[in-house]
């Protein structure tokens, strides 16, 4: 379409159209003298010299090399970002972990570890490695304790997260059982619902075609039960049930679930601060960005590569991604879930207690919440998810919460210093229009005097927050 006649003149012109075979001599070139080799000594050499710039960009420990017992290089990275997201006190709390694989030519292994919040799940960071064995794990988690120091995991430091959700990783939970003896190590649902309905659909299992739902109902019911006596109660029920009985196989293997009752039954979990996550979406999530966002479906030449694009690129997504969520430029369908819902509670049937604890009450009952920890009496609150009583107190009392999306500037700036971004001032948080009680307030504390000229448009009814530092305060009445 360009050249018209000439077309058939310039495809055979290499200059202009040069072939396949080109084309990757030239990416071949390019990319050994930026990177090396795709193995060997060179590559090494390499990912040394990477982590070393990487290192000096940052002022800062950030990323560490090592080797394991084969010889084969492990990297671990925790960025600055990830750095301030380790004072977030749930990463404390809950950690996520999950790995994956074909992302360079030699099929690197990469491992995430992310946390809860208002954002989305937010890196604490990344194991970069050959292997997924126990061996190989453990020691990239032992890199990483290395890294974060002893200010991380919101201040446990060595001792890691008190919950981590995995999946059915004999390897990875093993490694993580040796690195973090302390924490509790939990299945996510999703994936054990996905392993049962593999294994049941699988030969080995011989369950006939019309049995399987049956079968996946038991397991699906003894998962979501609320009471821990009612998973004693189904397993007993179930080794009676008559289409169990013809199925020696599901019964050994219903008898290992039931063993690992504490791992995955959901109601097992009340005195945990799961934040309403039963689940390692979060992980999945972030997995999907990574290959779709990052690395756009596209391999890495090696690991040298591989390690630039994960320093560089996820770093600058993840602070986008939390600048818009402070800003209030996230999609609703995205967020709907971190929407402060009050349920229409009034301000008079709150009662503060003490500084951060009140006292909601409901249409039967009274509930108890403690905006320090982010908890409340009722079910959905009781293990940190949120609920209709914090997102009352969070809008009457403006108290700050990570568990909800922004509502004021004082929790947009919060989010903000997680950035990498310069000090943001609160006037630039508020929003664009204000309501005369809070503009008045806001005016208050951060104007001590106003002029008379200014006191005059308030009384009639001129009120208009500043928008933006390059704004005139007086626009144009043609404006």
């Amino acid at each position: 379409m360009e050249y018209g006649q000439r077309y058939v003149y310039v495809s055979a012109n290499r200059e202009i159209c040069p072939d396949l075979p080109y084309v990757q001599r030239l990416f071949h070139k390019v990319c050994r003298e930026e990177y090396g080799t795709q193995t060997g000594p060179t590559m090494l050499a390499a990912l040394k010299l990477q982590v070393e710039i990487y290192n000096n960009k940052c002022n800062d420990t950030c990323a560490l090399l090592g080797t394991t017992s084969q010889g084969a290089p492990l990297v671990v990275v925790c960025s600055p970002l990830m750095k301030k997201v380790h004072q977030l006190k749930h990463s404390g709390e809950l950690c996520f972990i999950d790995s994956s694989g074909n992302m360079d030519r030699e099929n690197c292994r990469v491992f995430l570890l992310l946390t809860h919040s208002c954002a989305g799940g937010l890196p604490l960071g990344i194991l970069l490695c050959q292997s997924e064995d126990e061996q190989t794990i453990a020691q990239g988690l032992e890199q990483l304790k290395q890294v974060v120091g002893e200010k991380g995991f919101a201040g446990r430091g060595h001792e890691g997260p008190q919950l981590v959700i995995t999946d059915d990783c004999r390897a990875e939970r093993g490694a993580l059982g040796k690195a973090f003896p302390k924490a509790t190590l939990l299945l996510c649902s999703f994936h054990l619902l996905q392993a049962v309905w593999r294994w049941l659909w699988s030969k080995e299992s011989g369950v006939t075609h019309g049995d399987r739902p049956a079968l996946f109902a038991i397991v699906k019911e003894m998962l979501y039960c609320q009471e821990i006596g009612s998973v004693d109660r189904l397993y007993s029920e179930a080794r009676g049930h008559p289409v169990v009985a013809r199925y020696e196989k599901f019964l050994r293997y219903l008898d290992r679930l039931y063993a690992r009752r504490e791992c995955w039954a959901l109601s097992y979990r009340g005195s945990f601060l799961t934040r309403g996550n039963n689940t390692n979406n979060f992980a999945e999530a972030a997995m999907r960005v990574l290959k779709d966002k990052i690395l756009q479906r596209t391999k890495a030449f090696n690991l040298p590569q591989l390690f630039d694009l994960l320093t560089s690129r996820l770093e600058t997504y993840y602070e986008a991604r939390i600048v818009d969520v402070a800003l209030g430029r996230w999609e609703s369908f995205q967020r709907a879930k971190f929407l402060p819902q009050d349920g229409n509670i009034a301000a008079l049937h709150i009662q503060q207690i003490e500084d951060k604890k009140f006292v909601v009450k409901g249409s039967t009952q009274t509930y108890d919440v403690d905006m320090d920890l982010e908890l409340c009496s009722c079910p959905a609150g009781q293990t940190g998810a949120p609920c209709k009583h914090q997102a009352a107190v969070m809008k009457h009392y403006s108290c700050l919460s990570h568990s909800f999306l922004p509502i004021n500037p004082e929790m947009r700036a919060e989010l903000m210093k997680l950035t990498s971004a310069e000090t943001i001032s609160l006037d630039f948080l508020q929003p664009l229009r204000l309501k005369r009680q809070s503009c008045q307030s806001f005016r208050s504390a951060h104007e001590p005097s106003t002029t008379h000229q200014e006191q005059q448009d308030e009384e009639a009814g001129h009120f208009s927050a500043p928008l933006h530092p390059l704004t005139p305060r007086h626009p144009h009445p043609s404006v």
